[in-house]
């Protein structure tokens, strides 16, 4: 082909979707892990779904105590979070709304 166009082959790019099939897990950084789990305690102590909304008010609740002790572990803050949370569940409740 003189000076005409290359005919060019398209190759769709599918990506393998690897499940976990029972192997070694990775493991998950001990504050995140908190953070999900002070998450989790919040939208089962509100009787609502895991949602954002609900990753806000776990992070507000974390937020102060930050502010207010930052020689704490993320693990430990989480803890405490839980505690302030569990203090005054209706003003954290409102932010749901």
């Amino acid at each position: 082909m003189l000076g005409g166009a290359k005919k060019s082959s398209k190759k769709s790019s599918k990506k393998s979707s690897k499940k976990s099939s029972g192997g070694p897990k990775k493991a998950t950084n001990p504050g995140f892990q908190a953070f999900l789990d002070l998450k989790k305690k919040i939208a089962d102590v509100l009787k609502v779904s895991n949602s954002p909304k609900v990753g806000k008010v776990a992070g507000a609740v974390q937020k102060i105590i930050k502010e207010t002790s930052s020689n704490l572990s993320s693990v430990e803050i989480s803890k405490k979070a839980f505690e302030l949370f569990s203090k005054d569940i209706p003003k954290y409740k409102k932010m749901l709304e």
